[in-house]
C-alpha cells in the first residue's frame, strides 16, 4: 500500500483542493482472511450493550478477536448511537452494518431489537442466529433490500486501502450509494464518520466538512443528529491530533464523530 496518495490520483481525492491532504499513515491488518464471530462472542457484546457498563466486559480466557480487544471502541459516539436507537427504534427489523473489526456494534443493535447482516471486505462467518455475514462483492450483487442501516467509523476509509481495499478518490461515495439501494423507501441509516474541514488524513481516514458531507448524504434526508453542531466543520481535524487536544470543549480528544439518522427519500 502507497506511503502517499499516487500522483495521478491526487486532484481526484482532494477535490480539486476542496479537500486538504496530510500524511497519517497506518500500517493495518489487512490480511485477515477469516474471521468467525462464535455464538458465545456475539451473546458477550449483546450482554455489554444491554448492561451499558462500559468496564463490565472481559475477554474470557482463550478467546481471540480477530482486530481489536477494546470493549469500547468511541465512548461519545457509542452513548450517541444508544440514544439514536432509543428514538428511532429497531426492533424487529433487518439491518445492515457496514465493517466490522470485532461484533461490538452488531451487539448493540441486536441488544436493540434487530437483526443483523454484516459487510466486510474480508470473509468472516457467525453461528449466532441474529447476525448474518456476507462479503461486500456479494452484498453489492444482491437484490435483498433492508429495513435500515448502521455504518459506525468505517465509510470514512472506503478507497483509502487501508483495509485491503482498492484505491478509489470516490471509494466512500460508491460505497454509500451502493447502501442508499439497498434499502427501502423512507427507511433510516445510523451514520458516523468524522467530522471537521474535509481533509483527507492519508491513509488513515477522511474527515467530512461542508463541501463532501452533501455529496455523502446524497439522496437522504438528515432528520436528526446526535452530538452535532454547525460549527463541527470548522474544525481542524489534522491540527487538532497534532496538539492531541479536543475537538471542541465538551467532547474527547478522539476524532469527532456524531451520529446522523439519515432517511431515505428517493
Amino acid at each position: 500500500m502507497p506511503l502517499k496518495i499516487p500522483s495521478d490520483l491526487r486532484t481526484r481525492y482532494s477535490m480539486d483542493k476542496f479537500v486538504l491532504i496530510y500524511e497519517n499513515y497506518w500500517s493495518a491488518n489487512i490480511d485477515r482472511a477469516y474471521c468467525h464471530y462464535t455464538f458465545e462472542m456475539v451473546e458477550n457484546f449483546i450482554s455489554l450493550a444491554k448492561s451499558n457498563n462500559k468496564n463490565s466486559f472481559k475477554s474470557p480466557t482463550g478467546w481471540s478477536y480477530c482486530r481489536s480487544k477494546s470493549a469500547n471502541h468511541y465512548p461519545e459516539t457509542d452513548d450517541w448511537l444508544r440514544e439514536a436507537l432509543e428514538k428511532y427504534p429497531v426492533d424487529k427489523k433487518e439491518l445492515v452494518l457496514i465493517g466490522s473489526e470485532e461484533p461490538y456494534y452488531e451487539g448493540i443493535v441486536i441488544a436493540a431489537g434487530a437483526t443483523v447482516t454484516l459487510v466486510e471486505y474480508q470473509s468472516v462467518t457467525s453461528n449466532h442466529p441474529k447476525l448474518k455475514t456476507t462479503t461486500a462483492a456479494s452484498f453489492e450483487a444482491d437484490n435483498k433490500l433492508f429495513d435500515g442501516a448502521v455504518s459506525i467509523s468505517s465509510i470514512e476509509h472506503s478507497g483509502l486501502g487501508r483495509y485491503g481495499d482498492l484505491l478509489d478518490p470516490d471509494g466512500d461515495l460508491k460505497t454509500m450509494r451502493t447502501l442508499f439501494s439497498k434499502l427501502k423507501k423512507d427507511s433510516l441509516c445510523y451514520l458516523a464518520v468524522p467530522i471537521g474541514i474535509d481533509q483527507i488524513l492519508w491513509n488513515a481516514h477522511r474527515v467530512y466538512g461542508r463541501h463532501r458531507f452533501p455529496l455523502l448524504v446524497a439522496g437522504f434526508e438528515v432528520v436528526d443528529s446526535f452530538g452535532f453542531l454547525d460549527s463541527d466543520f470548522e474544525i481542524d481535524e489534522h491540527a487538532r491530533i497534532t496538539k492531541s487536544g479536543p475537538h471542541r470543549p465538551g467532547v474527547s480528544a478522539g476524532a469527532h464523530q456524531p451520529v446522523f439518522v439519515l432517511r431515505k427519500i428517493s
